[in-house]
């Protein structure tokens, strides 16, 4: 009895912290729609923010933002609510958005989870700047030019087909077709670009990349370090190939052997001089070339 007593004090006891710390969460959401001019800029600068921005066929820009607190007691929340700051606003033809955390000297340090989450609309057109830090991006549907910068995070990215310029720290990448000009700059990231078109170059230390190269690929530049490095297009013979490794090897497909060299740390493959180039440079970390389609054999 006396065993069954404890078990069932435990239980109780348990049941009663878990109530305890359930979180209390608080939100403010704010939503606006701003008038657009063609050429005008979205700036969006954040903090522990998830952001998706689209592009869409109207001629105006819509904002929706939500501002969230969690704390297992709701009035530390509220108050802390509070420290969540943003300024929605056009100053010299840009749209300026941005939060940021504004604490009181004596509150000392945050007890909860403050973070903000933005839903933004612009014309497909409308050059984009985003910077963020803890915490995901989202861009799709867009036909301008795009810049990100980003830390701490994920970016996902489908459908952009303008001038693309990403700078990753510790933010994974993941694209589906990205076209037009890019520039990818990461590092300790892991990159995946699917039916990746258009032309551009990526640099890449200490992570992973994987590519899937669409035919209509013009270019493509990689200049990588401590990266492996998957390379995936749907045919070999859709492209020429300058691949080059220091302290690693390549691997490709048995029947293209013959164009690897003597200690397999270089590859040089044309089928036809009209074909885009594909130029990888990496060092301390392999090669690896094989058909989308799988079921290949890769040379050892």
């Amino acid at each position: 009895m006396r065993t069954l007593f404890f078990l069932l004090a435990f239980v109780t006891l348990s049941a009663f912290a878990a109530a305890q710390t359930r979180l209390q969460v608080v939100t403010k959401t704010v939503e606006k729609e701003l008038t657009y001019s063609t050429g005008q800029r979205v700036n969006l600068t954040a903090q522990k923010a998830d952001i998706t921005i689209k592009g869409w066929n109207k001629s105006t820009v819509l904002v929706r933002l939500k501002l969230i607190a969690k704390h297992p007691e709701r009035e530390v929340a509220e108050r802390e609510l509070g420290y969540l700051n943003y300024d929605i606003q056009t100053r010299n033809n840009v749209i300026d958005l941005s939060n940021r955390f504004t604490i009181p000297q004596r509150a000392g340090a945050i007890k909860g989870n403050l973070k903000a989450v933005y839903e933004v609309w612009v014309p497909t057109r409308c050059p984009v700047s985003v910077r963020n830090t803890f915490g995901d991006v989202s861009l799709s549907d867009l036909a301008s030019e795009a810049s990100i910068q980003l830390e701490f995070g994920k970016l996902s990215v489908a459908n952009l087909s303008g001038k693309t310029t990403v700078i990753s720290d510790y933010g994974d990448i993941d694209a589906s077709e990205l076209s037009g000009f890019f520039t990818i700059k990461a590092e300790k990231a892991d990159i995946t670009l699917r039916e990746l078109s258009g032309s551009g170059t990526i640099q890449s230390r200490y992570g992973k990349l994987s590519i899937q190269p669409d035919a209509s690929l013009t270019s493509l530049s990689v200049q990588a370090a401590r990266t492996e490095v998957f390379l995936y297009p749907k045919r070999l013979d859709d492209f020429q190939y300058e691949v080059e490794t220091t302290n690693a090897i390549i691997r490709v497909p048995d029947a293209y052997g013959d164009s690897l060299d003597a200690n397999k740390r270089r590859f040089t493959y044309s089928a036809s001089s009209h074909k885009p180039t594909l130029l990888i440079k990496n060092s301390y970390s392999p090669v690896v070339i094989q058909l989308a389609a799988g079921g290949i054999t890769l040379a050892k």
